[in-house]
């Protein structure tokens, strides 16, 4: 409009373009090398697994010896652990090897393997806690004496199952004055 006009230019960076210059990515101090050599890494891997477990551990290497700050070392490591999936055998055998790497430089940061098993052990716990708290909403339901977290954890199996005895008495007797 009135001669106006509005232009974009940009350059434009092929990925591929950076294949020959993999230990230059490799040593450079910029984390988007280390995001190109992850991605260009994978590619050339691609459907050979123990190639790419070589691959990840050089990756993971370099990753320490940068000294860059924690947060910044986990993120990049989510995004190989991401981009280069291992098969569950190489990737326990990965997990072995970061922990050896992190022992020599003195540095241990969450790997994939212990985010697992954190969630894992997160789900485990919130079943745990649906169940005891399912066993207090019954109590409460038929009128029992509503036992804590606590007093269920110290419950022998006896009383255990005196009290699921109880609740089945006490839901069967109520089922059948509905039923009447």
């Amino acid at each position: 409009m009135l001669g106006c006009q509005l232009r974009f230019s940009y350059p434009i960076v092929k990925l591929q373009d950076f294949t020959d210059e993999i230990e230059r990515l490799n040593i450079s101090r910029n984390p988007f090398a280390t995001v190109i050599a992850s991605h260009l890494r994978a590619q050339a891997s691609a459907g050979n697994p123990n190639v790419r477990f070589g691959f990840k551990v050089d990756l993971v290497r370099n990753l320490y010896e940068k000294q860059w700050q924690a947060d910044e070392i986990r993120k990049l490591f989510r995004f190989i652990d991401w981009v280069m999936d291992l098969p569950e055998t190489l990737e326990i055998q990965f997990m072995d090897t970061v922990k050896k790497i992190e022992t020599e430089k003195e540095m241990t940061y969450v790997t994939s393997i212990e985010r697992i098993a954190r969630r894992e052990g997160k789900a485990e716990g919130k079943a745990e806690g649906k169940a005891e708290g399912n066993i207090q909403l019954l109590q409460e339901l038929l009128g029992i004496p509503v036992s804590s977290d606590a007093e269920l954890e110290q419950m022998d199996a006896e009383r255990l199952q005196a009290l699921l005895k109880e609740l089945r008495q006490s839901f069967n007797s109520r089922a059948g004055k509905q039923g009447s």
